[in-house]
Order: structure tokens, then sequence, then C-alpha cells
């Protein structure tokens, strides 16, 4: 069967699961935030790159490509997210940093717009928006409004549609900072008849495996590979974060032993609550501070710890400044976290973490901000997603792998009873981290390179 009609045929049956699926998705709470942006390509504007992102962990990854992006000529960038984290993280995580550019709100904000003075080598327009969903309709309609010059898709952000209407427009695409999970490589193999028809120009991908998962899914392409941005951004947002920090010190006092229980897994819920059980236990003289992966688990957190006889409370509830010798955290409360964006501020007061998806064949979270922070700091068995960190992290006891949720309990308890040096593990995992970066520097290359063409 000829390209063309693979292709054709294709689109003809993705465009109708897409219409089948709008009802749906437009009363899924999580989803109808945008749907006006998310379902139409009136919101986007001409752009020479447009970078997309997810989550936040890559919107932040396009705010380090931004930063380091320097142009001969004026440049116009269009950043997109499927989430609101994501466009969050844009608003006000680069935004304040970069008051050396001009920058364009979208709608999302209301069409408030911020100038600054442009940079002097040249000035850089910044456009945020929702990115659409892929209805071939749409994607081929963006394209046409956008009219890019180079698409940068972050991670794993394939979306056959757009890809369909960049090829068809002679529009470059590169993955950045690419990554599969055996997962994902499993799933996406299982339509490669598809993908091999639509192939990204160039792969950088963050670790051999992942460049040989590339290799197999895209034989056309070129596949090379770079250090993960994510050591690059690890050390950014150092004023913000010391902010927080410190508004963080005003709930629970340094002199108060702090364990976090972060990125926790929808599949690891039961095991999660026997270590927090078994750290109150063992150790009730001391908060403890539980972070769901996903905000939508928090009101199973929140009828979980309402069955138990532990004293808990909402992060949100303790928005308010505190009142004159008000205690904020009393000895064995559990902290729910239901605040968005606090993790990394949380780490640097923790005297131990436990960083979830790690319990459950899930892959793991990433542990990088809890090493850097200082927290002493462990995971479950199953890390497989990080391997790009190196397996020298665990060798050097930088980070404790344990073989299980028991595992998980001693290395807690242990070190709760005997601290160690915060400082210490600081400059270890600094020194460790800096070795790994400059993956930023390779993935601005790759996209001037298909500018100068």
């Amino acid at each position: 069967m000829k390209k063309s009609t693979i292709l054709f045929l294709f689109l003809k049956l993705y465009r109708l699961i897409w219409w089948i699926a709008l009802p749906i998705l437009r009363r899924e709470s999580r989803l109808r935030q945008g749907i006006r942006e998310r379902t139409s390509s009136d919101h986007l504007h001409q752009a020479d790159i447009w970078i997309q992102g997810a989550s936040a962990g890559e919107s932040y990854l396009a705010v380090e490509l931004v930063r380091n992006l320097k142009f001969e000529q004026p440049a116009k960038i269009l950043l997109t997210s499927t989430t609101a984290q994501g466009l969050g993280v844009y608003q006000e995580a680069m935004l304040p940093h970069l008051s050396d550019q001009k920058i364009f709100d979208s709608n999302l904000f209301h069409n408030r717009s911020r100038t600054f003075s442009p940079i002097s080598s040249g000035h850089i327009s910044i456009n945020i928006a929702w990115f659409p969903f892929d209805i071939p309709d749409i994607m081929e309609s963006a394209l046409f409004r956008v009219k890019p010059s180079i698409i940068v898709l972050l991670e794993t952000e394939l979306w056959p549609s757009l890809m369909i209407a960049a090829r068809k427009h002679g529009v470059r695409t590169v993955v950045i900072n690419g990554r599969l999970s055996t997962r994902s490589f499993k799933n996406y193999m299982k339509t490669r008849w598809l993908w091999q028809q639509i192939p990204p120009d160039t792969i950088l991908a963050i670790s051999r495996r992942d460049a040989e998962r590339f290799r197999s899914l895209f034989p056309c392409s070129r596949v090379d590979l770079m250090s993960n941005m994510k050591f690059d951004t690890i050390f950014a947002r150092p004023e913000i974060e010391a902010a927080s920090e410190i508004k963080l010190r005003e709930i629970v006092p340094a002199n108060i032993p702090l364990s976090i229980l972060a990125s926790v897994r929808r599949e690891e819920e039961s095991d999660v609550m026997i270590i927090l059980d078994e750290l109150m236990r063992r150790f009730p003289e001391q908060v403890v501070c539980l972070f769901p992966r996903h905000m939508q688990r928090v009101p199973f957190w929140k009828r979980a710890l309402a069955g138990t006889d532990h004293r808990w409370v909402l992060r949100s509830d303790m928005e308010q400044p505190p009142t004159p010798g008000e205690k904020r955290a009393f000895l064995g409360t559990v902290i729910l976290w239901d605040i968005f964006g606090e993790l990394k501020s949380a780490y640097s007061i923790a005297t131990v973490a436990f960083v979830g998806g790690s319990l459950k064949p899930l892959g793991g979270q990433n542990f990088i901000e809890s090493v850097i922070s200082g927290a002493a700091t462990v995971t479950g068995p199953f890390v497989d997603d990080f391997a790009w960190v190196g397996e020298e992290i665990f060798t050097s006891n930088m980070v404790r792998r344990a073989a299980s949720r028991d595992g998980v309990i001693e290395f807690m308890v242990s070190t709760l009873k005997d601290p160690p040096d915060r400082r210490e593990l600081i400059k270890k995992g600094v020194e460790y981290l800096r070795t790994k970066q400059g993956g930023t520097s390779i993935a601005c290359n790759v996209i001037k390179h298909y500018m100068s063409e």
C-alpha cells in the first residue's frame, strides 16, 4: 500500500476517533480547562520556532532552551503545553527571569501583556498558548497559522497529526531530550508502520538505551545522544526557591525533623500508607509531608487520613500567616500537600525523603532535586525511567535504592535518628550533577542549525 494511502486512511480513522471522544473530554474536569483553545487554532500566532512540552517538567526544559537560544536576527517563539501546570511554569517560572526579552501572553492570561526591553543580540518575541488537541483538521490549520521553520518536541511529545502536517508543509521536526520508557516503546512499536511514515528529522536521546529504541521506531531519522537537560535546569530559579523555603520555614521550624513522601503514585498508595504509619509509630517526634504525584488523588488521601489516628492538615489550610506564637505544625502532624509547585522547596527543609513511583514498576520519579537540596534520599527498586542519571548515584550512596517497602522504612527511620551532614550531601550531589551538564547547548546548536538553512 502506498505511503499516501496509509496516511489518508489513518487520518480518516484518527479524525473519527477524536470527534467521538470530544464530548467525553469536554466533561473531564482536568481537560475542560482551556477547552476552547484545545479545540481550535485561532489562539495561535506566527512563530519561527514552535516548542511543545506536556508536563511542568518539560516546560522547565522549554524555558531553559529559550534562555540559551541566541540569534543575530529577531525571532519569534511559540511555547505550548497540553497541561495547565505546564502553562503555569511558563508564566510563573520563566517570565520573571526573562526581563531582557519581549514576551506576549496568550489569551490564557486574559489578554494581559507584559513587555520588556529587547535583548542586545536581537529581540525574541515569545507567545504562550495551549497546545490544541491533535485533531487532523485543527493541526493542519495550526501549521498554516503558525508557519514555523522548526517544531521542537520535548521528550516524547509525538503527535501524529502534528507530525503529518509538519511533513506536508516542509517543517523540520526535532525531538529534544528524547526518552522512551519500556511501556511507551512497546506501545509505539505496535504502530511502527505509522511512525515510519512521519519520522522526525533529528532525535537527541538522553541515553544509549533510548537512542536504540528511537532508531528502531524511526530508522530514517538522525539519532544522536545528549546529556539530559534536567541536569542544566536543576539549579535554576534560586530566588524563587529561596523565597519559598523561607515561607515553608514559617510552617515547619528548623528544629523539627521532617520526612517527605514525594510523588506518590496511585498504584503504591497502600504501601505508602504503611510507610507513613510505621514512620509515625517508630519516630513520632516529627512532621511528615505527603505529596501525591497527581492532585486528583488528594481526595483519596483526605479520606485515608481521616480513617487513621494521625493528626493531619491540608497544606492549603496553612496559607494564612501565623498569628504571634501560633504553632503551624505540631510534632506528629501529617501535612497533605494540595498546592502545586512546592516540592523542591520542601526538599530543602527535609531531613529525609522517599521519592515515589518506585515501589511498583512505574519507572520512578525525579529524585535529583531531593539530592541537591540536602535531603537524605531513598527510592524503591523500580527507577528504570531515571537510568540516565547514572548508576554511580546509587553505588556512591548519594541515593539509597531500597529493595522493598520495608527497606524504605528502615532507611528513613535510621536517618531520622542519626541525620547526616546536610552540607556534605549537597556538596556531593552538586559535584556529581555538574559533571552531567551540557545538554542544553547541544540542543540549541541543532535548533540554530535548522534555523540557518
